[in-house]
């Protein structure tokens, strides 16, 4: 695409430079002079259109990277979830170890009456640190587990997201019993 567009600048800018000539040079010397300041400009103005070319694609291959980048849906007793994930390793992992199996179903058990806690079945990247959660927050712990929060704890664990609910929605859904967790990637 990019090859094809930069073809068709250079082909109006030479077309443009030859009727340009083909006027100045029939005019005298001195006009031949303005010709090749105009050609001068004309080559300065390319090469910023090949930039904007250039970065215009760029973007677009950033965007299409990003698309093709796994989105992980979530659900909690069939119920769907918005979540903001993180942007770090442990998310990309939790991705692949997803596509990878298909989606994941993960039975979760209340603990500590603030969190509920379930295994991904296999080890993940970490990154942990100590921190102290809130509502809504999704960690790893220990590189295999998931761990879905009500309420508050402090302790060492890699953050993997936040699910976009209010507090009540929160206590509602998870702090009256074991959980199903359902993750798949969008498509």
């Amino acid at each position: 695409m990019k090859n094809f567009i930069m073809k068709r600048v250079n082909v109006c800018v030479f077309a443009f430079i030859l009727i340009s000539s083909a006027l100045f040079s029939a005019c005298g010397k001195d006009n031949n002079e303005e010709a090749s300041v105009v050609y001068s400009e004309l080559k300065a103005d390319d090469s910023e259109e090949q930039d904007v070319v250039t970065s215009n694609i760029g973007d677009e291959q950033m965007a299409n990277e990003e698309l093709s980048k796994g989105i992980i849906n979530i659900s909690i007793d069939h119920v769907d979830q918005a979540v903001e994930w993180e942007d770090n390793e442990s998310v990309e992992a939790l991705e692949n170890l997803i596509d990878e199996k298909g989606s994941l179903t993960i039975q979760m058990r209340m603990y500590g009456d603030f969190e509920q806690v379930g295994s991904l079945g296999a080890d993940i990247t970490s990154d942990d640190v100590q921190m102290t959660t809130g509502p809504g927050d999704i960690v790893l712990y220990n590189g295999n587990q998931i761990v879905i929060f009500y309420g508050s704890n402090s302790w060492a664990y890699t953050k993997l997201g936040k699910l976009k609910a209010s507090q009540e929605e929160l206590e509602s859904m998870l702090a009256n019993g074991d959980v199903e967790v359902f993750l798949s990637l969008s498509e």
